[in-house]
């Protein structure tokens, strides 16, 4: 059995705060593979919250997240240990908003919620062996309690390439997520691996759903783009080394003049830039990297579609890609195949197979970087002809055409 740590304060504005991860965790793993630790609103009545406005929700399935809203009974169904609503008003007292209580545990040990969590894991495991803890977020104080009890801890999280434009990837990651990965270490100890893809163009082309649309202009006009991101998400609030969104443009501001940067605003943000900036309007990410010569972020998703697309790249903050790029205006540097490769087809996994107990069965036994890769490839849907002709040989028989 897993059992999965929900963050069970407040944030945001909201209760249950990674609401569709549970639901998610609910229908694909079932009461008999999953039991949780979060608060008791993860568990109520999901008309209470359709009727809130909530995007999880919102209609029976989600389509985009592959998730579907169960009913009452069996969100209530499942095996849980709650955390007491004393913890958080005791830090809520001490750090006044909800987003530095969040940071908080993301980053510092609280010595009560550690006990809590082994309390809670060594209860709900009378029932059934707890293989592993799951998470979808940093928690020094979970990994602390995972560390005391033995066990493994698996951080997931979505992935850099998503849907609609890209076969949706994930997080898998047995020490963080964001920040504070396994990324670098990883890559730095695995053997050679064959590449699987000729080129780049032909890594990006297997990866992507559908051709790069026409609207994308071919012309340059800026010199640095700057993706921005959604100012309290954990991994700018907890792993930007200093830096935020602010800090972020006025550091390019010390190269390069206003009309040299194309800002792009996140559709999630809650604050956008003022004065005289250019604001990208572009449809879609790939358009906002085809106007830049290289990009400058702190630790934005948007870096890795730039480096598939072959563009220079500097990481200020931390982040599963930063040994990928530069980490200055002046290191800005272009990713090799062999790096993209094990990034998107080892670190990162296909996103169903976040939630397939056996993968994650299958990962606890710690299979190498060749057989995690074409273990991924395999989990890919069906190729392209045009894309078949650039796979390497040696994986061509583990990954079916369209054509079979």
């Amino acid at each position: 059995m897993f059992i999965s740590f929900l963050y069970p304060f407040p944030l945001r504005g909201l209760r249950a705060p990674f609401l569709w991860v549970a639901f998610k965790q609910m229908g694909d793993l079932g009461a008999d593979q999953v039991a949780f630790i979060a608060s008791d609103d993860y568990f109520v009545d999901p008309e209470r919250y359709r009727r809130m406005g909530r995007f999880d929700c919102h209609a029976p399935v989600n389509p985009e997240l592959g998730f579907r809203v169960p009913t009452h009974a069996e969100a209530d169904g499942f095996a849980r240990g709650l955390i007491p609503d004393q913890l958080y008003q005791r830090l809520k007292a001490r750090l006044l908003s909800d987003t530095l209580v969040w940071r908080h545990l993301i980053t510092e040990v609280d010595d009560e919620l550690v006990e809590l969590i082994c309390e809670q894991v060594e209860r709900l495991s009378r029932h059934a062996p707890c293989e592993a803890l799951l998470t979808w977020c940093n928690y020094a104080s979970l990994s602390e309690a995972a560390t005391r009890l033995g066990l493994p801890l698996l951080h997931g999280e979505l992935g850099p390439l998503r849907t609609p434009w890209y076969r949706p990837l994930g997080y898998l990651d047995f020490i963080g997520v964001n920040g504070h990965t396994e990324a670098a270490a990883r890559w730095q100890a695995s053997a050679p691996l064959a590449n699987a893809f000729a080129d780049i163009p032909s890594l990006r082309a297997a990866l992507r759903l559908y051709p790069l649309p026409d609207h994308i202009p071919e012309a340059v006009d800026a010199r640095l783009g700057i993706p921005l991101q959604v100012e309290d998400d954990s991994n700018v609030l907890a792993y930007g080394n200093g830096f935020d969104m602010w800090l972020l443009i006025q550091y390019a501001r010390e190269e390069y003049e206003r009309e040299d940067l194309l800002i792009r605003p996140h559709p999630g943000a809650h604050l956008s830039p003022s004065g005289d900036f250019r604001l990208d309007d572009s449809p879609d990410s790939a358009a906002f990297v085809n106007r830049c010569e290289r990009l400058l972020t702190l630790n934005s998703s948007v870096a890795v579609e730039a480096m598939l697309m072959e563009r220079p790249v500097s990481i200020l903050g931390d982040s599963p890609a930063r040994h990928l790029a530069g980490h200055g205006l002046d290191d800005a540097r272009l990713a090799t195949l062999a790096e993209l490769e094990f990034l998107l087809l080892n670190y990162f996994v296909p996103y169903d197979l976040l939630f397939d107990a056996e993968y994650l069965r299958w990962r606890l036994r710690r299979p190498s970087e060749a057989a995690i890769r074409a273990r991924h490839l395999q989990t890919m849907t069906v190729l392209p002809t045009s894309t078949w002709s650039s796979l390497h040989p040696s994986l061509r028989s583990a990954y079916p055409t369209d054509e079979e």
